[in-house]
């Protein structure tokens, strides 16, 4: 009974950590510096929002390929007296803009494609540039790596019978 059940327990284990690998190909990561600090939640292919966590009351303003994103309007904000009930004021803040604990939704105009590069600029409350976050896609990364590695080792053969040339040709000289 136990062997079956860590057999069972065991093919289980296997079965799912082949399926995290093969959704993790489908995500987002960061390619440059760590600055300013964000967390991002499902940015993956197919996506056209994703979840965004900076400072509080940061703004966020994303661009795809280059190209900046529609603006998504003004957000109104509505204090309610928790006595009565009632609206005691109301606000305007730009669609940017995260809320007080920092979390911000993105809205893209068209769905995530493996090739985007998604740049997401930071400023904190008081509109001042924190720095640019850039991110791109697993596989795609994995894609481009996988071609240089190709071109370097194809060119490192060619360099080596070149350098053996030249070699043998400078022996030549030296004997005659």
């Amino acid at each position: 009974m136990k062997k079956t059940l860590t057999l069972l327990l065991a093919l289980f284990a296997i079965g799912v950590t082949s399926s995290v690998r093969a959704e993790d190909a489908f995500e987002f990561v960061r390619v440059n510096r760590n600055y300013p600090n964000i967390q991002i939640n499902g940015m993956k292919i197919g996506q056209k929002t994703f979840k965004v966590i900076i400072q509080p009351n940061g703004y966020t303003i994303p661009y795809i390929n280059g190209v900046k994103q529609s603006y998504p309007g003004e957000k109104e904000i509505k204090i309610i007296n928790p006595s009565t009930q009632e609206v005691t004021r109301c606000y305007r803040i730009s669609g940017w803009r995260a809320d007080s604990q920092g979390s911000y939704t993105v809205t893209l105009d068209s769905p995530l494609q493996e090739t985007d590069v998604v740049s997401l600029q930071i400023a904190d409350d008081s509109h001042f540039y924190l720095g640019t976050a850039v991110y791109r896609c697993k596989s795609e990364l994995k894609k481009e790596k996988e071609a240089e590695e190709a071109l370097q080792k194809k060119g490192r053969g060619k360099a080596t019978k070149t350098t053996r040339r030249k070699h043998a040709k400078a022996d030549k000289r030296r004997r005659s």
